[in-house]
Formats: structure tokens, C-alpha cells, sequence
């Protein structure tokens, strides 16, 4: 696969102490590729192809070694950038309201299930999806980010769902149809 070749080509030129990560972990190097090719190939979705690429560089235990997902990875045309017209925070292990353009939900709300599944569940799967970090990190970076997302050039996003609780107490389920983002 192309992109395994661009990874061994890239440790090969850039990773100075690679034999030494590779013999302090009893790492089969060999093996760790042709696990991750065995995941590309049965990726049915960009997030499963990505970590994928993800989990292989976070085998080396070494938290330099970064994949960014090229724009254009496929398809061919690229993507298109989605909001879902709210950004969230991480307050301890709450996910809060920062902003938000959606009527009925407020900074401050918490978010206590997206697309029906319990917050605390969605976040455990964030930090398990990123083993070469801290569980803090993993879940302060998906608060960043999970409001944005990108579809294939073409492909309409996905309704999404939010349950939140408001500052009152009161638990309001509000659906959600991203919007394309500008510039």
C-alpha cells in the first residue's frame, strides 16, 4: 500500500532511534506493518483508515511520530469542511457548551449523549483511539474537534443528534444538520 511505503520511507529517513524503540518494546516491526495493512484493507470508513495509519505510529511509543491526513487522501477531489454550530469544552470530564448558533442550546449546557450514545461512552472511545496520549489530551482535543467534520467532496453530511442537559437541570434532545462551513 502506498501510504505504508510513504510511512517506512519517512522512518527510514527521519526516525534516528527507531532499532532502539523498536528492541526496549520487543517490537516485530514486520508484524506491526502488516497488522495495520490488514486494517487499511478492511477500513470501511476514513476514521477507521486514519487510525489505522494512527495506531501503527502510536505502536513505536514515541509521541513525535504524527500522521496528518493529506486533504486529498481520497476520494480524488478532497473534502468539505461541515459544522455542526456549537464548540464544546472539557471541564473535567464534562463535555460543555462553549458556543453555539442552535436554538435551544447554551454555553454552559452539557452535552450528555451524542448521537444517542452517553457522553462519558463517546469520550472513552476518543482516548482509546489515541493510545499515544494522555486520556486528558484525548478528550480536551476531541472537545475541540469532534463540532467539525469533513465528507468527501459531493456526500452530504449526516444528521447528528445531541442530549444536553441546560444549567437548570432540563435534559433537551436537539437534532442537528451540519452546515458546510465558509472560508
Amino acid at each position: 500500500m502506498t501510504e505504508l511505503s510513504v510511512v517506512r520511507r519517512n522512518l527510514d529517513a527521519m526516525y534516528a532511534h527507531r532499532e532502539e524503540k523498536l528492541a526496549r518494546y520487543h517490537l516485530d516491526e514486520e508484524a506491526l506493518f502488516a497488522r495495520a495493512e490488514d486494517r487499511l484493507l478492511a477500513a470501511t470508513t476514513w476514521s477507521a483508515y486514519d487510525s489505522a495509519l494512527y495506531d501503527l505510529l502510536a505502536s513505536f511509543h514515541d509521541s513525535h511520530l504524527t500522521y496528518h491526513p493529506p486533504q486529498t487522501a481520497a476520494p480524488a477531489q478532497g473534502y468539505t469542511s461541515f459544522r455542526l454550530g456549537f464548540t464544546t469544552v472539557l471541564a473535567h470530564d464534562d463535555l460543555l457548551v462553549a458556543t453555539s448558533e442552535l436554538a435551544g442550546v447554551a454555553p454552559g449546557d452539557a452535552v450528555i449523549a451524542i448521537d444517542g450514545k452517553p457522553t462519558a461512552e463517546v469520550l472513552a472511545a476518543a482516548v482509546a483511539g489515541r493510545a499515544w496520549s494522555r486520556p486528558e489530551a484525548a478528550k480536551a482535543a476531541f472537545a475541540r474537534t469532534w463540532t467539525s467534520v469533513l465528507y468527501p467532496k459531493g456526500d452530504p453530511p449526516r444528521k447528528r443528534s445531541i442530549r444536553i442537559r441546560d444549567r437548570g437541570g432540563a435534559e433537551h434532545d436537539i437534532a442537528i444538520v451540519p452546515h458546510e462551513a465558509k472560508g
